[in-house]
């Protein structure tokens, strides 16, 4: 969240060297996007600490491994989440290898307990693991479960069924509201840790800690009452060291958020309301409470008699209809297919192809993945769509003004989105419209990274826009040189959308920082957007 959580653990990882109590290097596992970063913060604050950046292709990485065998020729270790869980050779070295101390940058990436991320690097030996976020807690309070096993495996591992049923329990009835606190699952709660032998940080040498500052509960208000939340205060507060922003950056410039409802167009109301249950936001709202909270028996006694798979594939599609028309199919017929098809085996790349077979992948298509299509191939041309479609949304439209605004007060905007294809469409859109832009997502090569923000970010450039997957984009890396962020499309997860703003109203930023988040009236945008809100009122009652 930009309060210097990087600066700190490298003074600490320094300190420990300094004072030779613990031999043996570190290890600092990160997102892709951060990478460059930690090594380029090491350099520059600490220069006499070694740090070894683990990362390449797999030919370098093989000949790393055979030069890191020897663990006193290096101080820290720094790689990615991908990397330390993804190629068995990677994690078999990372394995063998015995740290003083284990840092996970965006510790919240260990929030799910079932995950393989989870396992593979529970398995990497650590005498001390510290886990850094800004989002602790992102969807329930079962992710508290998650990152206190994780960071004291000893101590919680024999609690986690008695804290799982705790923190799983739905609010309880007004009967039950009225039994004394410390009874029930309570005792269970408090039984169990006692019995594990909880230890303070100052007890424990694996004790960690998470720095932390928007936690947010998916069962929201209403899913887990005030006496599950004191119980996941109690636990935590041994373990955790906060800084907020209004205790140690009181000069940080003011964050103003803006909620932009926008109208759909009528092509896209038309498209809308076609997907949309006839029951209308009650019963997507419903629906969503019902997936969120994972029991599909609750689905039952919903209005609609959907499955919950089912139900997800409408959201998917409500929420693209919001976005973009050409996020799905309307504009391209059967008809235009099946000459669009016979058009395309005339390509040198699809002379050998089936026509049977090239007419099914299209019909899966959304349309403007069939536009991308026709662009790429000359004689596919004639199909392409006018730019009038590639701008026929309510929320390009009202995007239009704010990157005008921008460029003429000499401004820089963070444009995110959670869906890889809208980034397409707004390259598509920033083009017709003559704007330059960079544009990062999770298919960004990691080397090429850093150096798109180091020019975004200097005073010479004139890239206006920096197109951003809320993913790949909204956690780690510095944005400061833009002071307008655009939410393009409202996410089920509030913390990340904090995450993603928190790219420019961070340490550096000199200017009051504008968020804009676009929300289409009458649409699942704003059923997304009440349990968002419903959520972040969690944060109000669980923080110390």
């Amino acid at each position: 969240m930009g309060l210097g959580k990087t600066f700190q653990v490298i003074a600490f990882l320094c300190r420990g060297i300094e004072e030779g109590r613990v031999r043996g290097p570190s290890l600092v596992v990160c997102p892709s996007s951060t990478l460059d970063n930690w090594m380029n913060e090491c350099a520059k604050f600490a220069p006499s600490l070694r740090a070894v950046a683990y990362s390449g292709s797999q030919p370098e990485r093989l000949a790393l491994q055979q030069e890191l065998q020897d663990e006193s020729s290096y101080d820290v270790l720094i790689t990615t989440y991908n990397l330390a869980t993804g190629n068995k050779l990677d994690r078999v070295f990372l394995k063998k290898r015995n740290f003083r101390s284990m840092v996970l940058d965006e510790g919240h990436m260990v929030k799910n307990c079932m995950s393989s991320r989870y396992k593979w690097l529970m398995q990497i030996r650590a005498r001390f693991r510290l886990l850094l976020t800004g989002t602790p807690l992102q969807n329930n309070l079962q992710e508290l479960v998650s990152l206190l096993t994780f960071i004291m495996p000893q101590v919680f591992a024999q609690s986690l069924p008695a804290l799982t049923h705790a923190f799983k329990s739905k609010a309880p009835s007004a009967s039950s509201a009225r039994r004394a606190p410390g009874t029930d699952s309570d005792d269970a709660v408090a039984s169990s840790v006692a019995a594990s032998g909880t230890q303070t940080p100052a007890d424990s040498e694996a004790a960690g800690s998470v720095d932390a500052k928007t936690p947010a509960d998916s069962g929201a208000v209403g899913t887990v009452d005030a006496q599950h939340i004191e119980q996941a205060k109690t636990l935590l507060r041994p373990f955790v060291l906060r800084r907020r922003k209004c205790d140690v950056l009181s000069d940080l410039p003011k964050k103003i958020e803006n909620i932009i409802n926008v109208e759909l167009t009528p092509t896209q109301r038309l498209l809308y309301d076609s997907i949309a249950p006839a029951d209308g936001s009650d019963d997507i709202r419903a629906q969503l409470q019902t997936i969120e909270d994972g029991n599909q028996e609750d689905t039952k006694n919903a209005k609609s008699k959907q499955p919950a798979a089912s139900w997800i594939a409408t959201f998917m599609e409500l929420r693209k209809a919001a976005d973009h028309p050409l996020l799905l199919r309307s504009h391209y017929e059967r008809p235009q297919l099946e000459k669009m098809a016979r058009q395309l085996l005339r390509e040198p790349d699809y002379c050998d192809a089936n026509y049977t077979y090239v007419l099914e992948d299209m019909e899966v298509c959304s349309d403007f993945e069939l536009h991308k299509l026709c662009v790429t191939h000359p004689k596919m041309h004639k199909f392409c769509l006018p730019d009038e479609a590639l701008l026929d949304s309510g929320k390009i439209q009202r995007l239009r003004t704010i990157v005008d605004e921008c460029v003429e007060r000499g401004e820089k905007m963070l444009l995110f989105s959670q869906f890889t294809t809208m980034l397409d469409v707004l390259e598509s859109v920033l083009n017709i419209w003559k704007t330059p832009y960079f544009r990062l997502d999770g298919q960004t090569k990691v080397d090429e990274r850093q150096g798109m923000i180091d020019i975004f970010n200097s005073e010479s450039s004139s890239v206006p826009v920096f197109l951003l997957s809320t993913k790949a984009g909204g956690f780690g890396i510095n944005l400061t040189s833009a002071n307008v962020v655009v939410i393009y499309d409202a996410g089920n997860n509030p913390s990340e959308e904090r995450q993603a703003e928190d790219r420019a109203h961070r340490v550096g930023q000199t200017k009051d920082v504008r968020v804009y988040k676009l929300i289409g009236s009458n649409t699942i945008d704003e059923v997304i957007l009440e349990s968002s809100k419903s959520k972040l009122l969690v944060e109000q009652m669980f923080w110390f």
